[in-house]
């Protein structure tokens, strides 16, 4: 390791990340760190392709902090060959933040497990379908949420408080500059349910100009 590591940091090199591998597992190393970062075994190859992909492909070399993403669901879909034309249904979705992309679309994003991994999933639907998504607060705090969608910075923090039944199908793959993913197209919204005290944490990566619906009603927005 130390060997490596002197090549790594050499001037001409200047490498911050390096893995050794001994035939029978690979290890990963930060220059700052003494311990490896992620350990794989041979034989974990295909359970833990996701972890080689993201130390070894060129768009997380280039870009490490995007190995703290998690996998997209809409392209785990598409590779299990999930077609456009499949009906999807998302039982008990809890959305978090949502975000305004035009007069026409909104998207929001909530977190999902796929084959015992967590993935993020994408969930676009048009404006017409934002009064059922917020159907099931009262008066006041549905106003407040739909005005936060509706000026700048275009959006809005459900806290997980939203609990959705979504008819879905998947989308096409949408590649830019940042990353790879595939949205989950909403059909229909089959049920809207507030839930006060979801029992869940609330987010707290949120910026301040950000609405937060839980912070609406626990300070008094609303009865």
């Amino acid at each position: 390791m130390q060997q490596a590591y002197s090549y790594a940091i050499h001037p001409e090199i200047r490498c911050h990340e390096f893995a050794l591998c001994n035939g029978r597992e690979i290890a990963f190393y930060d220059i700052d760190h003494r311990d490896p970062i992620s350990v794989v075994s041979f034989s974990e190859f295909g359970e833990k392709w996701e972890v080689l992909r993201k130390h070894l492909s060129p768009e997380y070399i280039l870009k490490p902090a995007r190995r703290r993403f998690a996998p997209d669901y809409g392209l785990a879909l598409h590779l299990l060959g999930i077609e456009a034309s499949s009906d999807l249904y998302m039982l008990g979705t809890r959305l978090n933040l949502y975000a305004r992309i035009d007069e026409h679309l909104f998207t929001a994003s909530a977190n999902v497990e796929h084959a015992s991994v967590p993935h993020m999933a994408s969930f676009d639907f048009t404006h017409s379908m934002l009064e059922l998504v917020i159907s099931c607060l009262p008066a006041d705090l549905a106003s407040q949420f739909s005005g936060a969608m509706s000026r700048a910075p275009f959006k809005a923090c459900a806290g997980l408080a939203i609990e959705l039944d979504l008819h879905c199908h998947v989308g096409e793959i949408i590649a830019n500059a940042e990353e790879r993913f595939a949205p989950l197209i909403v059909e229909e919204v089959l049920a809207s349910r507030f839930i006060p005290d979801p029992g869940l944490a609330e987010p707290d990566d949120i910026p301040d100009d950000i609405f937060k619906l839980r912070k609406a009603y626990k300070t008094g927005g609303c009865p």
